[in-house]
């Protein structure tokens, strides 16, 4: 009986491949979930794309996609709004 390596010989090469990079996503998806994460990572991609300016004490994001940020300010004075929040 052939096994699945012989029936399927590029499943040599691209099987380890695809392996590690289904860890490094699954890896990368949990270190957004952590404080460092958010703080390091996601922030600044939020801010990059948000015209005015935004500061944020501490927050994590759940893996539902529940957001938790604690200490918010977000300022734009060009359209007049500032959003302060000791927790949302």
């Amino acid at each position: 009986m052939a096994s699945l390596l012989d029936r399927y010989p590029r499943l040599r090469v691209w099987g380890p491949i695809l392996l590690g990079l289904v860890i490094v996503v699954v890896g990368a998806f949990a270190y957004l979930q952590t404080r460092h994460g958010f703080r390091h990572v996601v922030l600044p991609i939020v801010e990059a794309f948000l015209p005015g300016t935004l500061e944020v004490r501490d927050g994590f994001v759940d893996l539902p996609g529940t957001v938790e940020l604690k200490g918010l300010r977000y300022v734009d004075p060009n359209a007049g709004v500032e959003v302060v929040a000791d927790r949302a």
